[in-house]
C-alpha cells in the first residue's frame, strides 16, 4: 500500500535524478510515502530541490551534509514529520516561499558552515518547529514574511553569527522561544513581527554589539506573556517603538549597556509589567508616550547609569506602580506631562544622580503617593504645574539641594508632607494650592518660598462642636504654626496672615472652648482673621439696611423713607462729631420725646456697638493689606 511505502537508498537517487517532473509524479502517486535520506551521501550536484513536492509520509533529512548550497525554494511538503536535525551545510540554504504541511519541522543541532540561511515568506503548516540548538553561521539568516498558524517555535541555545538577522513581519502564532539564543552580528530584526497567542519567551538571550529593532511587533495576545528575563543587550541600540505587548511583560534582571535604548510609544497589556532588577548603562533611555496598561508596573532596584530616562507623557494605568529602590547616576530624569492613575505609586529609597528630575506638568490620579527617604544630589527636582486628584503625598525624609513645587494644583490631596526632610538650596512651593495643610515640620532648612501658597484645613461637622465645623486631623495646628512661622521669616506678611488663619481654624473646638470657638468663627466670618476688607464693608451695610428696616417700623411719626435710612447710617459712624447730631435729631424726628420708650435707646447702642466693632475690622484689613 501506498500509505507504507518509503521512499530510499537506490531507489530514491534514481527517482531524483529523472529530475523534478517525474518526481512530482510519482509523489502524486503515492501521496502517503514516507522519504528518506538518512545516511545518503548528496554531492555538490544533488542539493538543488527547487519546486519538487513531498508526500505526506514525512520527509528524513537528518544527519546530511550539504557541500554546495541547500536550495528548497518553493518546495511544498506534505504534513508528515519533516526532519532536517543534524544536518551540515556547508554553503547556506534557501527555503523561500516553501510550503509545509500540519506536521513537525525539525532543523535543530544544524550547523551552517558559512553562507545565507532563508527562511523568507515560507508557510509552515502549524506544526511545532524546533531551531533549538542551531549554529546558524557568519551568514545573513532571513525570516522575513515566514508564518505559523499555530504549534510552538524552539530557537533555544541557537546562534546568529550573521551581519544581518531579520525576522521583519513574522508571523507566528504559537509559543516562541529564543532562550538562551545568542545574536552575535551587527544588526537583529523583528519589525512588525506578530506574535500571537502564545508565550514570547527571549529569557536568557545574549546580542553582543548588534542593533536591534523590535519597532512595530506585536508580542503576545491578551493571553500572552512576554518574557525578556536575564537578557543582555551588550554595546548595542534597543529599539521596541510602538510595541504593543499582550500578557505579562517581564523584564526582570535585564542588562541593556552602552546603547540607546527606546520604548517609546509602547503599549503594554493588561497583566503585570516588571523591570525589576534590571540595569540600563552607559546610554539613553526612553519610554516617552508608553501606555503600560492595567496591570503593576515595577522597576524596583532597576539602574540606570550614565545616560539620560524618560518618560514623558506616558500613562501608568490603575495598578500599582513601584519604583521603589531605583538608582539613578548621571543624566537627567524626565517624567514630564505623564499621567499616574495607579492605585499607588511608589519612588522609595531611591537615589537620583547629578541631573535634573522633572514631573512637571504631571497628572496624579493615586490614593498613595511616596518619595520617601529619596535622594536628590546637586540636580533640581521639579513639579511645576502638577495635578494631584486625591490621596496622600509624602516626600518624608528625603535628601534634596533644590526642591521646585510651584503652582501646583493638589486641592484634593488629604495629606501633603516633606516631614523631616534635608534641604540644601531651597525649597519652593510658591503658587501651589493645597487641599489640607502641608507639612513642613522638621525641614533642616527654612529657606522656602511660600508666594502664594494656599493650605486649608480639613474640617468635618461635628456634634462635639455643635455640629459646626472641626478640623479632622490635631497636627494642623502644628502644621500651619510652622508654615507661619517661615513666612514670617521670610517676611511674607501675606502668608502669615494665610497660615495664622489656617492655625486658628485648626484650634477652634479642639484647644478652644465652645464660647472661644463660637467668637473665633464670627471673626472667621467677619473678616477671615483681618485678612478682608470686603466682607466687614458688606456687613456694615447689611447692618444699616437691618436697623434702617427696623427704625421704619416702629417710628411713630409719618416720615420720608429717607429720614429712617439716614438715622440709621449715622449710627453706623458714632465716632464722627456730625453723627451724634444726626443721631439725636432723628430720634426727635422718628420718635416721640414726650414717650420715648428706653429700648430705643438699647437698639442705638448696640447698632452704635456692632459699627464699631466693623469699623475695627475694616480698619484691621486695611492695616494688614497695607502694613500700616
Amino acid at each position: 500500500m501506498s500509505s507504507q511505502r518509503i521512499l530510499k537508498g537506490r531507489e530514491l537517487v534514481g527517482l531524483y535524478g529523472q529530475g523534478k517532473l517525474v518526481w512530482n509524479t510519482w509523489v502524486k502517486d503515492n501521496p502517503n510515502a514516507s522519504i528518506s535520506f538518512t545516511h545518503h551521501i548528496i554531492n555538490s550536484n544533488d542539493c538543488d530541490f527547487d519546486g519538487f513536492e513531498f508526500p505526506n509520509g514525512g520527509v528524513f533529512f537528518s544527519g546530511i551534509s550539504f557541500p554546495a548550497k541547500a536550495s528548497f525554494v518553493g518546495v511544498r511538503f506534505g504534513n508528515g514529520q519533516i526532519k532536517f536535525d543534524r544536518c551540515v551545510f556547508t554553503n547556506g540554504v534557501d527555503f523561500t516561499d516553501a510550503k509545509f504541511g500540519e506536521g513537525e519541522f525539525d532543523f535543530s543541532n544544524v550547523r551552517v558552515e558559512k553562507g545565507e540561511v532563508s527562511f523568507e515568506k515560507v508557510k509552515f503548516g502549524g506544526g511545532d518547529l524546533l531551531f533549538y540548538d542551531v549554529s546558524f553561521g557568519t551568514g545573513d539568516v532571513i525570516f522575513i514574511g515566514a508564518s505559523n498558524y499555530y504549534g510552538e517555535a524552539n530557537f533555544s541555545g541557537a546562534i546568529f553569527d550573521g551581519k544581518c538577522c531579520n525576522f521583519n513581519h513574522l508571523n507566528f502564532s504559537g509559543n516562541v522561544i529564543f532562550s538562551g539564543t545568542q545574536f552575535r552580528g551587527r544588526e537583529v530584526f523583528f519589525t512588525d513581527a506578530k506574535f500571537g497567542e502564545g508565550n514570547v519567551d527571549f529569557s536568557d538571550a545574549r546580542f553582543s554589539g548588534c542593533t536591534v529593532f523590535f519597532n512595530s511587533a506585536q508580542i503576545g495576545h491578551e493571553s500572552g506573556d512576554a518574557i525578556f528575563e536575564n537578557i543582555q543587550f551588550n554595546g548595542s541600540d534597543v529599539y521596541f517603538k510602538e510595541v504593543k505587548f499582550g500578557g505579562t511583560s517581564s523584564f526582570q534582571g535585564s542588562k541593556f549597556s552602552n546603547g540607546y535604548v527606546s520604548f517609546e510609544n509602547a503599549k503594554f497589556g493588561n497583566d503585570s509589567a516588571s523591570f525589576l532588577d534590571a540595569k540600563f548603562t552607559h546610554g539613553d533611555v526612553t519610554f516617552d508616550y508608553c501606555d503600560f496598561g492595567n496591570g503593576d508596573i515595577s522597576f524596583v532596584n532597576t539602574n540606570f547609569f550614565d545616560g539620560n530616562t524618560s518618560f514623558a507623557n506616558s500613562l501608568f494605568g490603575p495598578g500599582s506602580t513601584s519604583f521603589d529602590n531605583s538608582r539613578y547616576d548621571k543624566g537627567d530624569v524626565i517624567f514630564r506631562s505623564a499621567s499616574f492613575e495607579s492605585e499607588s505609586l511608589s519612588f522609595c529609597d531611591s537615589i537620583f544622580g547629578s541631573g535634573d528630575v522633572s514631573f512637571e506638568c504631571c497628572r496624579f490620579a493615586c490614593e498613595e503617593i511616596s518619595f520617601n527617604k529619596c535622594k536628590f544630589s546637586e540636580g533640581y527636582i521639579s513639579f511645576d504645574q502638577a495635578k494631584f486628584s486625591a490621596g496622600e503625598v509624602c516626600f518624608d525624609d528625603v535628601e534634596l539641594e533644590q526642591g521646585v513645587f510651584t503652582n501646583m494644583e493638589a486641592s484634593l490631596v488629604k495629606h501633603f508632607s516633606f516631614k523631616y526632610s534635608k534641604v540644601g538650596k531651597s525649597l519652593n512651593l510658591a503658587g501651589s494650592v493645597f487641599g489640607c495643610v502641608v507639612d513642613v515640620r522638621y525641614i533642616s532648612n527654612k529657606n522656602m518660598d511660600l508666594d502664594g501658597t494656599a493650605c486649608h484645613v480639613n474640617r468635618k461637622r461635628n456634634k462635639d462642636a455643635l455640629y459646626f465645623y472641626m478640623t479632622q486631623v490635631e497636627e494642623d495646628i502644628a502644621r500651619a504654626r510652622r508654615l507661619k512661622e517661615i513666612a514670617e521669616s521670610n517676611k511674607d506678611h501675606d502668608r502669615a496672615l494665610h497660615f495664622h488663619a489656617l492655625e486658628m481654624r485648626a484650634k477652634r473646638w479642639v484647644t478652644r472652648g465652645k464660647g472661644a470657638s463660637i467668637l473665633d468663627g464670627l471673626f472667621s466670618l467677619s473678616c477671615n482673621y483681618g485678612q478682608s476688607i470686603i466682607r466687614p464693608f458688606l456687613f456694615l451695610g447689611l447692618k444699616i439696611t437691618m436697623f434702617y428696616t427696623l427704625y421704619y417700623y416702629i417710628s411713630v411719626k409719618v416720615n420720608h423713607p429717607i429720614d429712617e435710612l439716614l438715622f440709621s447710617a449715622s449710627n453706623s459712624m458714632p465716632f464722627l462729631a456730625f453723627s451724634k447730631v444726626t443721631s439725636s435729631s432723628g430720634l426727635k424726628l422718628l420718635f416721640d420725646e414726650t414717650d420715648m420708650p428706653y429700648w430705643i435707646y438699647g437698639v442705638v447702642g448696640v447698632q452704635n456697638l456692632l459699627a464699631l466693632v466693623l469699623i475695627f475690622l475694616i480698619v484691621l484689613g486695611l492695616r494688614n493689606r497695607f502694613r500700616i
